[in-house]
């Protein structure tokens, strides 16, 4: 059984209205160990990286969640998380982020690529091999430059043309796919299964890049289920469970002041 959620947003994040205290108890409920609250905080073109109001939110973000972690203490452990969005844009405001907070573990994504959220392209028209080579350069460079401790749905591209009904795989650019987990796993990095599977029929990325990882010596993976409700969380957790068993994973990764150890998957 996996114990632990490490990808949960919290109403924090401007698109989840999930109290933290909400969280911890469906997760008590649910005979959880650890979750990882990993709030939003994008880098995006044009916005200013750290303005008043950003520096507001962070802060707000770390009271309300160490303030969570002291009333959860002997109960469940909330790790201290974020998810940063779009390091690559700029790496000097995400190192101002990670530096003024004791974060226990960082999740890195690409959710946007050619200025727009992939959640908002018409997959029926686009040129849809560029934008893939696009977002998988874009990944690459997050992965090899990036400050942080895994890369979260990694083929992220996958999920939102699949409920328009088009397929759009990472494991056709593999020779890229694999540049990107050679580079996590060169810098000690670890990758994300999550469980948000949306349209799909199994979470991201598919058995096929985790046993790709896992036969390149990859070793750090956590589990995380993008929860948005706290109803949601470790949803599809068997089915990630039985993924991880078949790529040839044994234990999973949790994280304390940035340092991965390993618990095995009972």
């Amino acid at each position: 059984m996996l114990r632990q959620d490490y990808h949960i947003h919290s109403e924090l994040s401007p698109d989840s209205t999930a109290s933290p205290d909400a969280i911890c108890g469906q997760a008590l409920r649910l005979g959880l160990e650890e979750v990882a609250l990993t709030d939003h905080y994008e880098l995006i073109e044009g916005v200013t990286p750290i303005g008043s109001i950003r520096k507001e939110y962070l802060a707000v973000s770390r009271e309300k969640i160490l303030d969570c972690r002291s009333r959860w203490e002997g109960r469940i452990r909330v790790v201290f998380s974020i998810e940063l969005g779009q390091i690559h844009l700029q790496p000097e405001a995400a190192e101002q982020v990670l530096a003024a907070n004791p974060y226990d573990f960082v999740l890195a994504s690409l959710h946007r690529v050619k200025h727009r959220d992939l959640s908002l392209f018409d997959y029926q028209s686009v040129g849809r091999e560029g934008l893939r080579s696009v977002y998988a350069q874009e990944l690459l460079t997050i992965a090899g430059e990036g400050d942080y401790d895994c890369l979260s749905h990694l083929d992220l591209i996958r999920r939102y043309p699949a409920f328009q009904g088009v397929s759009l795989r990472m494991e056709d650019c593999m020779e890229i796919t694999e540049r990107i987990l050679r580079q996590v796993i060169r810098r000690g990095k670890g990758i994300e299964i999550n469980t948000t599977a949306g349209a799909l029929a199994e979470p991201l990325p598919s058995l096929e890049i985790l046993k790709t990882y896992r036969q390149m010596g990859g070793e750090i993976i956590t589990v995380g289920s993008d929860a948005h409700r706290s109803e949601d969380v470790a949803k599809g957790f068997d089915q990630a469970e039985a993924l991880l068993r078949e790529a040839g994973f044994r234990y999973v990764a949790r994280y304390r002041e940035r340092k991965p150890y390993f618990v095995k998957i009972e």
